[in-house]
């Protein structure tokens, strides 16, 4: 009974993705049910690991670990799938397939948040990003398939260095390898095999355009881990983490605040605030580790709800106010938690990570950080004007509005405005994540 108590959140995902997958045998007209059963598969998943996640426990001789850590991460994947399942517009015929792919990489990116082994958080990596492939496939092949080969090489590479940590180590329990490797001093091969991972794991970050905010949220999950599991081995990848943080950064604000539509800005803000979380590694102990994990919950509500409010723009920015008022308040929220606006989601966590860097006395990082917002910030307010405050220039029509994706564009909204009045209580849960995972 304990088993199916803590695997229940993933059993109600798996579930809900097979029957999704499997709903094209149904008529059009009930398929048209599907996005507001799939929500309520979703919410349930939630509910159930708010309600049992905070048991503490191993499973599978330690391949499945319950704690604060597990808590936080599937909390922030499940209400990111809860978001892209509601407010997207879904078509009927092809609603089946997007769902399901969707809930397949929820469970990737809950199981590396669980995974209490390598083989475990490999695996989740894998399955969250090979799922984001096929989804994307659906509409662009070229990409999907520049995505694949992308992920595949990468998720090699991932499997190789930790191939040498686990030899190094005699283990590939996450536990046990982290205390193995403080009792060995730092070599090369050592020093190589953990650059090598975090070096393709930061490169699966930068796939973040193309793979989506799951996929992203799950490599972004493993690095954590995978960072607090090398921390002894930290000094090995100390000059590269801040130098791409930076790069990431400045090139993400200079990126926004040259383009002129809306999506690629919306690409150049995520940048800016994954920089900014991979700043966060540049202090890896659990308080920075903490400040990464509490930013990346923020970065993943705003990447998913910002591209759906554009989902259907065929007539640009302007004058979005006009034809969705729901779009237009989930595009600006989102937006502007990306250029860490205060009071909202980004903002908090982009100043916690700000913290830990000025701790460890990295202030020219975070100059360049406050540079790069800047110019992103510049960029937000000339498209949030042109959504609200310009007309599109001929007669266009209000678009139809469904109940289910009105309330899911609110809900992204809402969670990013909300989540600083929560700061405080979701950034001690953070912390003690971070400790979950044997930091100190």
């Amino acid at each position: 009974m304990r088993t199916l108590t803590l695997l229940g959140p993933e059993a109600v995902v798996v579930a809900a993705a097979v029957a999704s997958l499997l709903s094209p045998a149904l008529r059009p007209r009930q398929r048209a049910w599907l996005p507001a059963a799939a929500s309520l598969a979703v919410v349930l998943a939630l509910g159930l690991e708010l309600w049992f996640g905070a048991q503490v426990g191993t499973l599978f001789q330690g391949g499945f670990s319950q704690d604060r850590f597990a808590l936080y991460a599937k909390g922030a994947l499940l209400l990111t799938a809860l978001i892209i399942v509601a407010a997207t517009d879904w078509d009927p015929f092809t609603a089946p397939a997007g769902i399901g792919l969707t809930l397949l990489a929820t469970f990737g990116g809950m199981v590396a948040a669980s995974a209490g082994d390598l083989i475990g958080l490999w695996a989740g990596l894998e399955l969250a990003g090979l799922s984001a492939a096929v989804l994307l496939g659906r509409t662009d092949r070229l990409a999907a398939r520049q995505l694949l080969l992308a992920s595949v090489g990468l998720g090699g590479l991932v499997a190789v260095g930790m191939a040498l940590l686990a030899g190094s180590g005699g283990t590939t329990v996450l536990a046990d390898l982290r205390g193995q490797l403080f009792q060995h001093s730092l070599t090369l091969p050592l020093a190589l095999a953990a650059l090598l991972v975090v070096g393709a794991l930061t490169a699966r970050l930068a796939l973040a355009p193309w793979a989506g905010p799951l996929a992203t949220g799950t490599a972004g999950i493993v690095l954590l881990k995978m960072a607090a599991t090398t921390s002894a081995l930290s000094p090995s990848w100390a000059l590269y983490v801040p130098a791409v943080a930076a790069v990431a950064m400045v090139g993400g604000g200079l990126a926004a605040l040259a383009a002129r539509r809306p999506g690629p800005s919306l690409v150049g803000a995520g940048m800016v605030q994954l920089g900014w979380f991979l700043a966060s590694l540049a202090v890896p102990d659990r308080f920075g580790i903490a400040a990464g994990l509490f930013l990346l919950s923020a970065y993943l509500l705003a990447a998913a709800g910002g591209p759906i409010a554009l989902a259907a723009l065929p007539h640009g920015l302007a004058g979005l106010a006009e034809r969705g008022v729901g779009r237009a308040v989930a595009f600006t929220a989102c937006y502007l938690s990306l250029a860490g606006v205060p009071p909202l989601a980004g903002f908090f966590g982009q100043f916690a990570v700000a913290a830990e860097l000025a701790r460890a006395g990295l202030f020219w990082l975070i100059a360049l950080g406050v540079f790069g917002s800047a110019l992103l910030l510049f960029a937000a307010l000339r498209d949030v004007r042109l959504a609200f405050l310009t007309s599109p220039g001929e007669q266009v029509f209000a678009a139809p509005r469904d109940r289910l994706t009105f309330a899911g564009a609110l809900l992204a909204a809402a969670l990013v405005s909300v989540y600083g009045f929560l700061a405080l209580p979701v950034s001690s849960l953070a912390l003690q994540g971070a400790a979950a995972i044997g930091l100190r």
